[in-house]
């Protein structure tokens, strides 16, 4: 039963940002304003990624392996955030979605699935 139930929101959520994913990344109408977050680093960019490989490390850390124009990298998620990226990346894995992810460094601090 909770098979059906996790591959129901997982069917949910793909619907939603299939709609959604129409509109390229780069031309999305409202941007998650973190770059004001005094816990942003300013340098951070936008980057449509492919998610390849996400999850917890044993220190609590939880990690992001993401492919993009920069090439492939791991990333460690933004700390106030981690379950929600890890959740959004591993959904973007099962759905087959791109991402829309803002990085710097070797952090990531949001992802948002597009397309």
């Amino acid at each position: 039963m909770k098979k059906v139930h996790l591959f129901m929101a997982l069917l949910t959520i793909g619907l939603v940002v299939s709609v959604a994913g129409v509109v390229q990344a780069q031309e999305l109408p409202m941007q998650p304003d973190l770059k004001s977050d005094p816990g942003v680093d300013p340098g951070a960019a936008y980057y449509t990624c492919t998610v390849v490989s996400a999850g917890p490390y044993y220190n609590g850390a939880v990690y992001v392996g993401l492919n993009g124009t920069f090439g492939q990298n791991l990333f460690t998620a933004y700390p106030q955030a981690q379950k929600e990226m890890l959740a959004t990346a591993l959904s973007a894995i099962a759905a087959g979605k791109k991402v829309y992810a803002l990085l710097q460094g070797n952090y990531v601090y949001c992802i948002l699935m597009i397309n």
